[in-house]
């Protein structure tokens, strides 16, 4: 499991931190110049004070082994900062490339959802329309059988029989349309 340590780092500004740079250059300088004093007051010739120098030469060679392994366990932390962070990566992708997928099935469910309400919508209006023009024709038809016909109403009846026929071609195209 991959977490984030973010949390645990406290925050240090800008001004703290060259603070606190400060102060340690200065205790830094503070111990080499007590230890210049007190080598001088104690050890009287060149040749006693080398000698003192020369004692220390083994913690010199620890102290740069510390520093060179301190640059070590740095980069070791940085190299499994980087795989932490590139798993965090791999999950988010993976996660992105889960929900791009899961959008593109919801707007292909939106988009036959929205197919089958035009559909509706055609079919109400076509019913709607054929009803209209059935009862038209009725009416048209009874002027007809009283003997009132007309040219006018001749044409209007060629031109509803005309729309009816068009309309439940429409009708059944939507049809065959939905059972496909």
């Amino acid at each position: 499991m991959v977490t984030n340590n973010t949390e645990l780092v406290p925050v240090i500004s800008k001004s703290s931190a060259l603070l606190l740079g400060i102060a340690a250059v200065g205790v830094v300088l503070a111990v080499q110049i007590v230890s210049l004093l007190i080598v001088n007051h104690y050890l009287a010739t060149w040749e006693v004070r080398g000698q003192f120098g020369d004692l220390f030469g083994f913690s010199n060679a620890l102290f740069s082994g510390l520093g060179l392994g301190g640059i070590v366990y740095t980069l070791l932390l940085q190299v499994r900062q980087a795989e932490m962070q590139g798993a965090e990566l791999r999950l988010a992708r993976g996660e992105a490339a889960r929900l791009l997928i899961k959008d593109t099935e919801q707007q292909v469910r939106v988009s036959e959802e929205l197919d089958a309400i035009r559909r509706g919508n055609a079919l109400t209006s076509i019913t709607f329309l054929i009803s209209y023009y059935e009862k038209r024709a009725a009416l048209l038809r009874q002027q007809e059988n009283s003997g009132r016909v007309t040219a006018a109403v001749h044409d209007e009846e060629t031109v509803v029989a005309a729309r009816l026929n068009d309309l439940r071609g429409k009708l059944d195209s939507l049809y065959a349309e939905a059972i496909a």
